[in-house]
C-alpha cells in the first residue's frame, strides 16, 4: 500500500509542475508580446512616424497569454491543495481495516 501513496504523491506534484509550466509559459508569452509592442514602437518612431495605438494582434497576443497564465495558476492552486490536503484514498492501511470492519472480516 505504500507504493499506491508514493504513486499517489508523485502524481499530485506532477500536476504542481504542470501548473507552474503553464503559467510560466504564460508569463514568457506576455513578455514575448511586451518586447514585440517595443520593437514596433522604435519602428514606428525610426520612420518619423508618431506611435499610435498598440497594434490588435499584440493586444491578442498579450491577452491569450494572460489567460494562459490564469488557468496555469488555477491549475498550480488546485494541484497544490490536492498534494497538501490529500484524498481519502490515500489511506495506507490495508483494505480490510478501513471500513470499521476492526479485523473481524465483512459483516453479515
Amino acid at each position: 500500500m505504500r507504493g499506491e501513496a508514493a504513486v499517489t504523491r508523485t502524481r499530485d506534484l506532477r500536476r504542481v509542475w504542470t501548473g507552474a509550466a503553464v503559467g510560466g509559459t504564460g508569463v514568457a508569452v506576455i513578455a514575448l508580446f511586451a518586447v514585440l509592442s517595443g520593437l514596433q514602437y522604435a519602428a514606428e518612431e525610426r520612420h518619423g512616424r508618431e506611435p499610435g495605438y498598440t497594434p490588435d494582434w499584440i493586444l491578442a497576443g498579450m491577452s491569450a497569454g494572460g489567460a494562459i497564465m490564469v488557468l496555469g495558476v488555477i491549475l498550480l492552486v488546485v494541484a497544490a491543495l490536492r498534494a497538501v490536503l490529500g484524498r481519502p484514498e490515500d489511506d495506507v492501511r490495508p483494505r480490510h481495516l478501513r471500513h470499521g470492519s476492526g479485523g473481524r472480516g465483512p459483516r453479515r
